[in-house]
């Protein structure tokens, strides 16, 4: 019997070492993937918060190009503007022309009978 019991505890102890074993390769196996996991997890936060960053920068970017956009039309609304009143300036000008031609022809008409007198 106590040669069993021997045998039994060695045997007992050959078991425990080989759970001990294989537990220290489970951990560092685990350790391994909560590592992997770990940096995944980083590494998708950063992706994340870049693409925060790029859908920032191109609702910006759209905004300012709303405005440009606006400014732009405002402006050529200006300049429409400035062409109706240019041409209703030379309008005027040209009817004055007119009126100063007509005057001018009348006058050299008078002269022309009051020298003919």
């Amino acid at each position: 019997p106590t040669a069993a019991s021997a045998a039994a505890v060695a045997a007992a102890a050959a078991d425990a070492e080989a759970a001990r074993e294989e537990l220290a390769t489970y951990r560092e196996h685990m350790g391994e993937q909560l590592r992997l996991a770990s940096e995944q997890r980083d590494a998708a936060r950063a992706a994340e918060a870049n693409a925060r960053v790029e859908a920032a920068r191109a609702g910006a970017t759209t905004a300012s190009l709303k405005q440009q956009v606006a400014t732009a039309q405002r402006a050529e609304e200006a300049a429409r503007q400035d062409a109706a009143e240019a041409r209703a300036r030379m309008g005027k000008l040209g009817d004055t022309v007119v009126t100063i031609q007509s005057s001018l022809a009348e006058r050299t008409a008078e002269a022309a009978n009051a020298r003919a007198l």
